[in-house]
């Protein structure tokens, strides 16, 4: 996680209860995960959940998450970022083809 650090250097990384998390920028979305799936200290080939929740309350709303599992590693990591009403974010299924089953259903 160095390295992420290194060329993302504005990413913010936690623990809760032995659980990893990794906050990132709508614009750095997808460099993030492709550095995720592909550098050799990471691996997390496998998206295993693609969710969000409203908060109405907030001036962000919306905060996805991304679940990842490295297999190779056998490590988890949650992927989050905020949103408001009218942002987008650029599809992740060329990446991970079950984001397109989750993206469709939205």
């Amino acid at each position: 996680m160095k390295l992420l650090t290194k060329f993302f250097p504005k990413l913010l990384s936690y623990v809760i209860c032995n659980a990893s998390f990794l906050k990132v920028k709508r614009i750095d979305l997808k460099k993030v995960l492709f550095f995720l799936k592909n550098y050799s200290g990471s691996q997390f080939s496998q998206l295993i959940d693609l969710s969000a929740i409203d908060y109405p309350g907030r001036k962000f709303r919306f905060e996805i998450f991304y679940s990842l599992l490295s297999l190779k590693y056998n490590k988890r990591l949650c992927l989050t970022l905020v949103l408001n009403e009218g942002f987008l974010i650029e599809s992740s299924y060329l990446l991970y083809s079950a984001a397109s089953w989750y993206e469709r259903e939205v």
